[in-house]
């Protein structure tokens, strides 16, 4: 599966924080642990506070932190507000869908195959993604 470079520094900002849910993490902290570039990283904290994942606290003690639980947000919640879910939804080679009387010859597999994929990425919560390492780009 083929990421945008959005959606895996979100994914790796919202696993970091799953595991101290309640802490308030400033942008530069967060530039410093997951080396995301500052200007991206701001802009991306500010989309991920639009798609209420994050809420931002301001002043001098201020920052960002979860604002649901981690155990009940999902990677598929994550990859479907930043970039849809649906740009998976097509056929292996690209064709939005397939004809049904003349399938691509990866038609039945990859179907089960991403099938498999979406189950997954919707029972994988944030927490899980993040619990044994943290992702760095």
């Amino acid at each position: 599966m083929f990421l945008n470079k959005t959606t895996k520094y979100a994914l790796s900002i919202l696993a970091y924080m799953a595991h101290e849910p309640k802490t308030l993490y400033s942008a530069e902290f967060l530039h410093g642990e997951l080396n995301i570039p500052r200007r991206y990283l701001r802009q991306l904290l500010t989309d991920l506070s639009k798609h209420e994942f994050i809420i931002s606290s301001r002043g001098r003690s201020g920052g960002f932190q979860l604002s649901k639980n981690a155990e009940k947000l999902s990677v598929a919640d994550v990859i479907d507000s930043l970039e849809g879910l649906e740009n998976y939804e097509g056929c292996f080679f690209g064709v939005k869908n397939c004809i049904n009387d003349k399938q691509c010859a990866m038609h039945k597999t990859w179907l089960e195959t991403r099938e498999a994929l979406f189950k997954t990425l919707h029972n994988t919560s944030l927490y899980d993604l993040g619990k044994d390492i943290v992702i760095k780009f």
